[in-house]
């Protein structure tokens, strides 16, 4: 009697335990998304600028490429181009058009290694000292050699934004913005974790932000930006991607002469599932992410700029097998068109 209970228990661990990865499994996904639509690398256009064009090639060190409890870190290269137009228009209308390319690619862990292309439209006018703006966002992202891998997306974003201007060393600016992403080859879960759906995973999000940044001096910049987060998908179980996340980000920039910059940012996201469970447990899916960025430009000349990044992640959630951390180093050339 004694040994069927302990193998009807072992058995019940077993389906859990298998059930867990596949949970697991899912959560990298969504962590990673986030992650390689996030760069940062290039510097930022002036804000007076009608044409920008910049490119980027950096190479760097990732501890943990899966972002998985069990750590597996590669070496990486990542080509980096940015392309920017803004044009007057009558009645005090502008249009912006911004085309990012990010090539991002493992030596070892090959099934990583992505492509993000990004499309941006904007119509913007300006009323006194403020900015009203809408238009068009489109993400692009697909792995390069894992034709088994599901995590393709198109991402479409409608936002609409207010820029205060308050005076030439402080603004504000207050986002509203709707997003569909649409998976490409994830079917949508069922009413289990090991059924789907006809149709393909389908992610609305609904995005408030809100963000301040000021020159306080000629060499000090602070900014702060807050974000919350609706996600709504079409998957059933458990609502299994459903959550509602607030963000706080403040970043410091510091001059320390005319071409040497010091960048720092730091990141705190609350993110609580709507009723995704915790692995062999009852209690609700809630994780804190926080991250850091520390870096330094140098202008080599006119149009050649160096830099050298560290990135630190850490997710502490309430699920053990969901637990990891995260070290990037990456050093890099950047050349201004």
């Amino acid at each position: 009697m004694w040994r069927r209970y302990i193998y009807l228990l072992s058995l019940i661990m077993l389906i859990q335990l298998s059930i867990s990865a596949n949970l697991s499994f899912s959560q990298e996904k969504e962590d990673k998304e986030g992650k390689f639509l996030r760069s940062g690398k290039l510097l930022k256009k002036p804000d007076n600028f009608k044409f920008f064009s910049s490119a980027g090639i950096f190479f760097g060190y990732d501890s943990n490429v899966n972002l998985s409890p069990v750590r597996k870190g590669d070496l990486f290269q990542e080509f980096l181009y940015t392309f920017d137009f803004k044009k007057p228009l009558r009645n005090s209308f502008g249009f912006i058009f911004t085309y990012d390319l990010d090539v991002l690619n493992y030596n070892e862990i090959t099934a990583a290694s992505n492509i993000l292309n990004h499309l941006k439209f904007i119509i913007d006018k300006k009323i006194s000292s403020f900015v009203i703006g809408t238009g068009y966002n489109l993400d692009v992202f697909f792995y390069q050699h894992n034709k088994d891998e599901d995590g393709d997306f198109l991402f479409h974003k409608f936002p609409f934004y207010i820029k205060h201007n308050i005076s030439r060393k402080l603004y504000q600016q207050l986002l509203f913005e709707y997003g569909i992403k649409a998976h490409l080859d994830r079917k949508a879960l069922a009413d289990t974790i090991s059924t789907y759906q006809d149709k393909e995973l389908v992610d609305k999000r609904q995005v408030i932000e809100y963000s301040i940044g000021s020159t306080l001096t000629p060499k000090v910049f602070l900014g702060f930006r807050t974000r919350f987060i609706m996600n709504d998908s079409n998957a059933r179980y458990l609502d299994y991607y459903d959550y509602k996340a607030y963000e706080f980000s403040p970043n410091l920039n510091y001059k320390l002469s005319r071409d040497i910059s010091l960048i720092s940012r730091f990141s705190f996201t609350r993110r609580a599932y709507h009723s995704r469970l915790v692995s062999l447990a009852t209690d609700k899916e809630k994780e804190n992410i926080y991250s850091a960025l520390f870096g330094i430009r140098y202008k080599l000349s006119k149009n050649n700029l160096v830099s050298i990044f560290y990135t630190y992640r850490d997710d502490v959630s309430k699920d053990p097998l969901e637990k990891y951390t995260e070290n990037i180093f990456t050093c890099g050339w950047q050349y201004n068109f």
